[in-house]
Order: structure tokens, then sequence, then C-alpha cells
């Protein structure tokens, strides 16, 4: 049994029921974009930045077979030299038209773990790890709401599957009301991430709205030569299998899966003054943008103001 195979019995084992939401990317490759034709409504759509995220339901376990489906479809394919990129010309432009390489691939984003009766030794092993990286600490503003808020002080698992190239995608964004983020890959394959520093944030917001595309709600993937020659350092790394990826305050990221992987996510408030600015300044930029805020950021700072004692006086000054 395949490492892939394992870890989805075991994960479909715990729970098979439960719709869940799938991302379905349209498959691209770096060195050519297909672009949709001028007669469609979205122009945005138009943008070399724009990326194709239709959503839709699936269980947990029709997932999971998927995923493991998929990787033995790309294993037999590779042993047979038939992969797609072996098929590539050396100057990398595509021998065939576009329309018969680019498929969908499909994205499991959301699975909430916090059902302590089924995930039980799982959340166990995320106890071993140091206290400012758990989900429920007092260093963790976001565990001060009082109640679980699923996708923000709560763990999720998010469940990736690729035919090598191209690759399933996270689409460029921050996290909510600029929080931190704590990822974790269990295997078995590889991710691997770009990031930018949050003082950054307002030019590659500007990028986007040159590109006819909305920061806060349009699916984009930047273009990394772009932002080198706009001044904009990129961070690029892997996680390989077992790494920890942690996400400052309002870093700009986007990634992607170099193979079949799962990883383990969720998001921290560090008890700064910089980080609790930070996620009041998008609360507010929110509302100007009528867009909701994944953190209720008011009652967040009544629970604060209630429960902590001895803070920062910087942080203290700005809860009031």
């Amino acid at each position: 049994m395949s490492s892939i195979d394992h870890a989805n019995k075991s994960n479909s084992e715990i729970v098979s029921d439960g719709d869940r939401e799938v991302a379905q990317a349209i498959t691209s490759l770096s060195y050519y974009k297909l672009q949709p034709t001028p007669t469609e409504a979205n122009l945005a759509e138009l943008s070399p930045w724009y990326l194709e995220s239709p959503r839709s339901l699936s269980t947990i376990q029709r997932y999971a077979n998927y995923q493991a489906s998929s990787f033995k479809v790309a294993v037999k394919d590779e042993k047979q030299g038939e992969n797609f990129g072996s098929k590539l010309p050396s100057g990398g432009k595509s021998s065939t038209s576009p329309a018969t390489q680019r498929n969908k691939i499909r994205f499991a984003t959301i699975y909430d773990l916090s059902n302590e009766a089924k995930w039980l030794s799982q959340l166990w092993e995320l106890n071993r790890l140091p206290s400012f990286f758990k989900v429920t600490s007092a260093g963790n503003m976001l565990a001060h709401l009082g109640y679980p808020l699923i996708g923000v002080n709560t763990i999720q698992l998010n469940m990736k599957a690729n035919s090598l190239i191209p690759n399933a995608r996270i689409t460029g964004h921050q996290e909510g009301n600029n929080m931190c983020a704590v990822n974790i890959n269990v295997g078995p394959g590889d991710c691997e991430w770009f990031a930018v520093p949050e003082q950054y944030w307002g030019s590659i917001h500007r990028l986007t709205e040159h590109q006819g595309l909305d920061f806060l709600t349009s699916s984009w993937w930047p273009d990394v030569e772009e932002l080198r020659q706009e001044g904009i350092p990129v961070y690029r790394f892997l996680q390989k299998p077992g790494d920890l990826v942690w996400l400052n305050a309002g870093t700009v990221f986007w990634g992607q899966a170099l193979g079949w992987c799962n990883n383990i996510v969720w998001n921290i408030g560090t008890m700064t003054p910089r980080q609790y600015q930070l996620a009041v300044e998008r609360f507010e930029y929110n509302r100007l943008r009528n867009v909701k805020s994944a953190v209720p950021m008011i009652h967040l700072s009544w629970q604060l103001a209630k429960n902590v004692r001895g803070c920062d006086e910087q942080l203290c000054a700005l809860i009031k």
C-alpha cells in the first residue's frame, strides 16, 4: 500500500460523511497561458494573473478515492514514459493545442478537525508542539473568542492531488484579518511556497487592480518576475513532508503541491500590538470594501479586555 493510500484510508475510516468544499483548478504552466476570448463577460479573466478556480462539494471519502486513483494513474503513466512533462520540448513551448492539455484537478480545501471524538489521536500529536504554535493557548488571541470559528481558531485538513505537471494551487491571499498561520505538510509529496512580507501588500494590491482583479476576492496567481521588477521581494521555498511553515502576520502568500500531499493548517493571533493593529486595520478595510471579515474584531476586543491581564502596555492601549 502506498503512503497516499494509507493516509487516505486513515482519514476516510474516521469520517466518511458530510460534504466538503472542493476547488477545481484549471491546470496551467508558467510558460503559456490560455486566455478567454474577449467576448466573455468578465474581463478580469483576461489577466495573466487570473487563475480559474470553480467550487463544488464532495465528501472526504470521495475525495480520498479521487486522490488515490489520480496517484495510481500518474505512476502508471510515468512508468510508461507518458507523463506530460517529458513531452515538452526544451524551449518550453507547447507542441499541442492548450485545450488538449489543460485539465481540471480537484483541491479539497476544507475539512474541520476540531471534533475530539473523531480526531483525538491527531489532535494529541499536535499538543506536542511548543505553546506558541498551539490553537488553544493563552498566547493565541483567537483562543479568546469563546467559541469555535471554523477555519479560524480550529484545525483544518487540506487535501491536494495533482498529476506532476501542472499543479494544484493555492491562489494569492493573506490570512483572515492578517492573522498568522501554521501549516504542517504530512506528505507524502512536497509543497512549493511563495511569500511576500506584509509591508509590500499594498504594492501587490495595486498590481492586482492593474490586472483588473480584486485583491480580496479574486482568484489570482502573481507573476514572480513582475513582482521582482517592481522591487517586491519574494521568498520561494519547498516544504517537505514533516516540515512546519509559520506565516507571520499579514504575509501575502500562494503555493502549489508538487505531488500528492495533505496539510494540517490553523491560524494564530499572536498577543502583540502589531498583530492586533493589523487585524483591526483589515477589519476596517473589509468594511470599506463590503467584504465580511473572518474574525469578529469587535467581539474579540471585548473578550481580550475581559480575559487578558498584564498584557503589553501598547496592546492594552490599542484594545481600549
